[in-house]
């Protein structure tokens, strides 16, 4: 059965992060901490640990979903696209708790969220909001216009969260015919096995 997907987009220049410092300052007095790959050296086992906090986070290893194995996820997240300073961890003490994951298409203007999870226990505290807050700071140094996102329609809660950060649903955006939007055409190859 295909995934229904929510397309949508935000225009970075607009975005007010100041509104999220009180979060930040929260995550920040719990004990977690903010890196990027690129802080923490973008190791082989660095990657291989981004890759399986990222399918826990995805909810693949409950519900026993094919899941990419790790060379996959190599060519597909971690490609020509991929940026290790546009992946931030969350992580307390020694365990990284959450991630979000930003692929930079700045050569085509824009921006691509690809992932922001957070473990089960880590949730409801703030993580996942202040990584998106640092996910789209990070498309503002690339100097994009737009970060766009393609989330499943049944994940309500994230749907919601990109909302009150200011994304609005690319179909309805006056400055957007989705016909036109040859960019979201270009990056639909990275969501081919969620339409299988």
């Amino acid at each position: 059965m295909a995934r229904v997907l929510v397309k949508l987009m935000l225009e970075v220049e607009k975005f007010d992060e100041s509104l999220y410092l009180p979060i930040f300052a929260h995550c920040e007095s719990m004990g977690v901490r903010f890196e990027t790959m690129h802080s923490l050296g973008d190791l082989s086992d660095a990657r291989l640990a981004l890759y399986e906090l990222n399918k826990t986070c995805s909810g693949a290893k409950e519900s026993h979903d094919d899941y990419f194995t790790f060379e996959e996820y190599g060519e597909q997240r971690l490609g020509d696209h991929y940026d290790p300073r546009g992946v931030v961890l969350a992580i307390q003490g020694n365990e990284w708790v959450g991630m979000t994951a930003i692929s930079d298409w700045s050569e085509r203007g824009f921006a691509f969220n690809e992932m922001t999870g957070v473990l089960p226990a880590y949730r409801r505290q703030g993580i996942a909001l202040t990584l998106k807050v640092l996910g789209i700071l990070y498309a503002r140094k690339l100097g994009v216009e737009m970060l766009y996102g393609l989330f499943d329609a049944k994940n309500a809660a994230a749907i919601e969260m990109n909302r009150r950060l200011g994304y609005v649903d690319i179909d309805s955006h006056p400055l957007h015919d989705l016909n036109d939007l040859h960019d979201l055409h270009d990056i639909q190859y990275k969501l081919s096995r969620l339409n299988d």
